[in-house]
């Protein structure tokens, strides 16, 4: 058993000083995990008759009220193996369980409690009694939370097969969350005078995608050793169309490292003069490949109609063009 004794905080046991610093670090406003990696639920590492569960601290709700506003602090300092023992036995039909992190406390009515009883803990056990205990319940298909009115924290589903005892990870659903999943934002700006009349830059011709002004803007950004998405949104501002004689059309994206966002696309239609315009681009990245590293930002565009455009034809960054890069990165 890996999982300490006792949660923070039950009267009359025993809590260690780590835990008390756990709950510290916590700072607990819900019910979850506390980092991404907490309390996973596994296969054996040689798939059998029981699971493992990472290391990890968990936040539990008290669910003995009606109105919780009370949170327990679990810790698993090392990974935890539930025994074939504790596992439940081969059934001819398909079966569906929630493992959860179940804490029982002396302090509230048991009723219901799938094992503490209104006795414990025993007279002269309270300092060695098992406050903490993962506990396999029986639910209906697909359920994901647990309906009884004690403090338990979810952390996966196993939907087990009929006649099957051997649990493999085709079997288990991840049900953990993040109890308060952090995110960061920042913004950059290109400087006054970027880019100049006197030597524009102009989007790509053609329909393979460039850079477009990454040579005088192309901030770098630290994405969190946390992260696992992020949104960036970045807008070109002040783009100078000078010929609108022919249609111009193309494409323009933004790169967060080596990762890709979504297109947008521009149309513009013959007539009216020279023009100035602003596109901008938005898209959901997958971070946790770069987490940890400093990365650069880029627009990447190209236009490719007309098929050989002529200098004036292009779209351009000049006097009076800004970009602006808008990033907001995520633990989930």
């Amino acid at each position: 058993m890996t999982f300490e004794n006792a949660a923070y905080a039950i009267d009359g046991a025993t809590i260690s000083a780590a835990l008390a610093r756990r709950a510290l670090y916590a700072e607990a406003r819900d019910g979850g995990i506390v980092k991404s990696g907490d309390l996973k639920v596994s296969e054996l590492a040689v798939p059998g008759v029981g699971l493992l569960i990472s290391p990890g601290v968990g936040l539990v709700l008290n669910d003995y009220q009606d109105d919780p506003n009370e949170v327990y602090v679990v810790s698993n300092p090392g990974s935890h193996t539930i025994t074939a023992l504790e596992m439940p036995a081969a059934n001819p039909s398909a079966k569906h369980y929630i493992v959860a992190v179940v804490v029982g406390d002396p302090d509230f009515s048991q009723a219901g409690h799938p094992w503490m009883g209104s006795d414990d803990p025993p007279l002269g056990a309270e300092s060695t009694f098992q406050y903490v205990r993962p506990t396999i319940i029986e639910v209906a298909a697909g359920a994901t939370t647990i309906s009884g009115s004690y403090p338990a924290l979810p952390l996966a589903r196993l939907d087990i097969p009929a006649d099957t005892t051997t649990i493999t990870d085709a079997m288990i659903t991840d049900l953990r969350h993040l109890a308060s999943p952090r995110q960061s934002q920042e913004i950059f700006t290109s400087p006054n005078n970027t880019w100049t009349n006197a030597s524009p830059v102009r989007i790509a011709s053609g329909s393979v995608y460039a850079d477009w002004g990454a040579v005088q803007f192309s901030p770098t950004v630290k994405v969190p050793s946390w992260a696992t998405r992020a949104i960036v949104v970045a807008s070109v501002n002040g783009v100078r169309l000078a010929d609108t004689s022919a249609n111009v059309s193309g494409a323009v994206r933004t790169q967060l490292g080596t990762v890709v966002g979504p297109i947008t696309s521009f149309d513009y239609s013959t007539g009216g003069g020279a023009i100035r315009d602003n596109l901008q681009t938005a898209g959901e990245y997958d971070v946790s490949g770069i987490a940890g590293t400093t990365v650069a930002l880029k627009v990447e565009g190209y236009e490719n109609v007309p098929g050989s455009p002529s200098t004036n034809q292009r779209l351009a960054l000049q006097s009076g063009s800004q970009q602006i890069f808008d990033v907001r990165f995520f633990e989930e």
